[in-house]
């Protein structure tokens, strides 16, 4: 399973992710000392062989913009 550090290649994943039937989506959130919990991980998957289609998005990384995945849920 492949991890995704930066924005471009959280582009590239939903570029290829546009060309299945659906992708499905888990996310994990910390909540710790605050009332609004935060985003720190989305794991992500389309139909594939493998582990090719599975990914895990580093949003804690500092060089993440989730714009490729809002313009993917539009989608």
């Amino acid at each position: 399973m492949k991890t995704i550090y930066t924005t471009d290649e959280l582009a590239e994943y939903c570029k290829a992710a546009r060309n299945h039937p659906y992708v499905t989506i888990d996310t994990e959130f910390l909540r710790e000392r605050t009332y609004y919990s935060k985003l720190c991980l989305i794991q992500m998957a389309y139909p594939g062989i493998g582990d090719d289609g599975a990914v895990l998005v580093d949003v804690l990384s500092g060089k993440m913009e989730l714009d490729p995945l809002l313009e993917l849920f539009k989608d």
